[in-house]
């Protein structure tokens, strides 16, 4: 290769990185940070969670050591599957976070987020979590807190467990009553 090709390939690489460089960390946008924690909370730590969607809401609290749904109607709620989604919650991590946002939510579905989910900790504590739009690949939804100065991809699984427990609520499965057993009859005895 000569002296010649080798210079023009060098200011080529120097150029195409220099515009990288413009789009990815030029002044004024939006960084990106890789896994950023959104919530940090234990299972045990939640009295409650609420979850609207679409008008619609579903209320979980717990009672002792039983789950109890109040809304929309007042039965046993699915223990596995409200811990399950309160889990995945409490440790929710970002895949990734854009800072300033700006002023236009509606970019990403969270000026009038499609659901929110507010869980009641011990101490009064509250954390509320907006849900927009899906990602353009559907593989994750943003999101955002009632702060709103960053906007995460979060998972969409538990977005969708979320959305979930308003559209199929958490009712517990029934815990069936045995039938009553009837008193052995007496056996006859043969006359003899």
């Amino acid at each position: 290769m000569s002296f010649k090709t080798t210079a023009i390939l060098l200011v080529i690489l120097l150029v195409l990185g220099g515009f990288v460089y413009w789009l990815e960390y030029r002044p004024g946008r939006p960084q990106e940070k890789a896994q950023l924690s959104v919530f940090n909370f234990k299972v045990e730590d939640v009295n409650s969670i609420e979850v609207e969607h679409n008008g619609r809401s579903t209320v979980v609290t717990k009672k002792e050591d039983r789950w109890q749904m109040l809304k929309p109607e007042q039965v046993e709620a699915d223990k596995w599957r409200v811990e399950g989604v309160l889990t995945r919650l409490g440790s929710l991590t970002a895949t990734r976070v854009l800072d300033n946002p700006g002023q236009d939510l509606a970019t990403y579905g969270l000026s009038n987020p499609q659901a929110e989910a507010k869980v009641t900790l011990t101490g009064a504590k509250r954390e509320i979590l907006f849900i927009g739009d899906k990602n353009p690949e559907g593989t994750a939804y943003y999101a955002n807190l009632p702060a709103g100065d960053k906007v995460y991809l979060i998972p969409s699984q538990i977005a969708d467990d979320l959305i979930k427990m308003v559209d199929q609520p958490p009712k517990g499965t029934p815990t069936p009553t045995p039938a009553p057993t009837s008193a052995p009859s007496p056996t006859a005895t043969p006359p003899s």
